[in-house]
């Protein structure tokens, strides 16, 4: 089912502009904002914006600097302060934070530095720094030629070049490990396929030729992996059963730091959201609805003492 969006822009403080793109645009006090994975964008979610089974929350995603539509950044600039300059421009209160991939640290960070805003965390496929990595195909690749050779794939794939993907390290090692390839692609695997080159097509890969001036530096503070504990709120911790054995790893460690469960999600790789949106749109719905729960019970119990 695809999702009616709105779509507009937000200025930040320094000049920067920050695409955004909203699902219900009623004004609510509470709501859900999504943060995608490196080198793609919000369209990431669009599929998961379009499940029945979403509760009638305000859903709103935005491009972080030098991805998708926002500009990219040309000073120091914090993702943690654009978020909340995006909830402002829509009188946003409190939120449901969801990370993926990339996008799950930042959320995390979110909600150990924005405890007073921050409902609750689901992370996605998280990343994780600090974490160990077995496979370091991250690492192995100069990040100029891997930025060529991810638009070059995209071009090919939207020409039609489907072969295309049999052989390329986009499918290889950037969306999941080659055991779980081995198989021909099903039509959904295409479909899958086709959005995320899109967004790497579209990606001008201003992180791969240029140093972010994110502040603050990940050198600079104490590895997300050692502070895991000082996420105060619930958190889902969410991955694809198929997922590397990295990603599968760091769900456990994060659900070991934060004192839950990872849940496992059936027929998906890394890109659950894409790969399985209803099923993750019933772990989001079952989450919020229990952390609900919990909030009602200790304002009841709250109220007797």
């Amino acid at each position: 089912m695809a999702a009616r969006l709105s779509s507009h822009y937000v200025k930040t403080a320094d000049g920067g502009q920050l695409a955004v793109a909203i699902q219900n645009t009623a004004q609510q006090k509470q709501a859900a904002l999504f943060i995608h994975d490196f080198m793609t964008d919000n369209r990431l979610f669009h599929p998961l914006f379009g499940q029945p089974n979403l509760p009638p929350l305000q859903l709103v995603a935005h491009d972080l600097r030098g991805f998708g539509k926002s500009a990219d950044p040309t000073g120091p600039y914090s993702p943690l302060e654009d978020i909340d300059t995006v909830l402002a421009s829509l009188s946003i209160e409190q939120v449901h934070v969801v990370g993926a991939g990339f996008g799950g640290a930042i959320a995390m960070e979110y909600a150990i530095s924005r405890r007073h805003r921050t409902i609750s965390v689901a992370v996605l496929g998280s990343g994780l720094p600090g974490h160990c990595w077995r496979e370091k195909h991250y690492f192995d690749i100069s990040k100029a030629r891997f930025a060529g050779r991810m638009r070059s794939i995209g071009a090919k794939y939207v020409l039609g070049d489907e072969n295309s993907l049999d052989t390329t390290y986009w499918k290889q090692k950037f969306i999941t490990s080659n055991e779980t390839w081995s198989s021909p692609l099903t039509s959904g695997d295409k479909l899958v396929a086709k959005r995320l080159l899109s967004m790497a097509k579209a990606y001008q890969g201003y992180h791969f030729f240029q140093a972010d001036p994110v502040v603050p530096q990940l050198t600079d503070i104490e590895p997300l992996c050692n502070r895991l504990g000082d996420v105060c709120v619930p958190v889902l911790v969410a991955v694809g059963k198929n997922d590397t054995q990295d990603f599968l790893e760091i769900a456990e460690e994060i659900a070991l730091g934060v004192g839950t469960t990872p849940m496992y999600v059936d027929n998906a790789r890394h890109f659950v959201m894409l790969e399985q949106p209803f099923a993750v749109a019933n772990l989001l719905n079952e989450f919020w609805m229990d952390v609900q729960r919990r909030h009602v019970n200790l304002e009841i119990n709250g109220t007797r003492h």
